[in-house]
């Protein structure tokens, strides 16, 4: 192959060098994501807010209760309590904006 002066003409090469961007956004975003939950979630102890984390390329809460805060729940529960419950949608909205984001700073 010729040496040139300047940036590699190599296909390989600029794709190697978007596959290195594209993960370093998803982490960012991921981590966006995580904040943006956090700043977010409807607080009463702190606990859910203090439980959102991140596993590997998701934001995530071990707590059962945040999918009725985040979706909303309408019926019985497994102890026989009654909710008319709308959802906060604080993961599904920390996600969508964190991918919006992400999508925006790959594009420039």
């Amino acid at each position: 192959m010729i040496d040139f002066d300047g940036p590699s003409t190599d296909p390989s090469d600029r794709f190697d060098e978007f596959e290195d961007e594209f993960e370093e956004e998803r982490r960012r975003a991921v981590q966006d994501a995580q904040e943006r939950a956090k700043d977010i979630v409807p607080v009463d102890t702190g606990a859910l807010r203090d439980s959102i984390q991140v596993r590997g390329t998701a934001i995530t809460t071990p707590l059962d209760y945040a999918h009725r805060i985040n979706f909303g729940f309408v019926g019985e529960d497994s102890l026989g309590r009654f909710y008319n419950q709308e959802g906060t949608y604080f993961m599904t909205d920390a996600a969508l904006d964190a991918f919006i984001d992400s999508v925006e700073r790959l594009r420039s």
